[in-house]
């Protein structure tokens, strides 16, 4: 009975042992876990704040840049529009009958200031431009301050359908042009009186 007891009492201290044991494992696995998280975390937050101090010192580098950038070109885009006026014809207009060898005096409506103008005479049916010295138009026009038009002695070109097409104004590259009109001869024989008419009945000016 003795003997008994003795091997009972031996395996619970070795149970007891263990069990110790085991306790104390596992808080030494839990402490070491616990620890290296910790460290991770730490790790990751230092990273994330050198990351974004790196990237606001890059954004603050470039941000004059850009802003310098975007002025220039709003500025530039301000220039255009403020230089370019918006022009239209108030004559000829269409189907108006203009005659050779009368003086004209081409108007126009603009939205600012034109101080110059490169106007051609183009043929509507071929689409080509009219040399100055048959059209009888200067093709680069300096205007006087305020002026809403420009006379146009009426030179050689052929009878026909044709109008005018701006280039330029103001030195800055642009498109407009007037109505349809048509360019006629003088009827054969005509007296100078008759001619006269002829041109004031058109719209000619004196």
């Amino acid at each position: 009975m003795n003997t008994w007891a003795r091997i009972i009492m031996v395996v619970f201290v070795l149970i007891g042992a263990v069990a110790g044991f085991a306790y104390w494992s596992v808080n030494q696995f839990n402490q070491a876990f616990d620890d290296l998280r910790m460290s991770c975390s730490t790790d990751n937050h230092l990273d994330y704040r050198l990351f974004y101090k790196q990237r606001t010192s890059d954004l603050a580098s470039t941000t004059p840049e850009l802003v310098t950038n975007l002025a220039s070109s709003t500025d530039q885009g301000l220039v255009a529009s403020s230089t370019v006026p918006e022009l239209s014809f108030s004559f000829p207009q269409l189907n108006t009958k203009l005659y050779i060898g009368c003086d004209y005096q081409i108007s126009w409506e603009s939205s600012s200031t034109v101080a110059s103008l490169e106007t051609t005479l183009i043929d509507y049916a071929t689409r080509l431009a009219v040399e100055d010295e048959k059209s009888g138009l200067i093709k680069e026009q300096v205007l006087e301050a305020d002026a809403t038009g420009l006379t146009w002695k009426l030179g050689s070109a052929l009878p026909g359908s044709y109008y005018l097409k701006i280039s330029k104004i103001n030195d800055f590259d642009t498109e407009a042009r007037s109505e349809i009109f048509t360019i006629n001869k003088m009827p054969e024989n005509s007296s100078a009186s008759e001619r006269k008419n002829i041109c004031k009945e058109s719209g000619a000016i004196f």
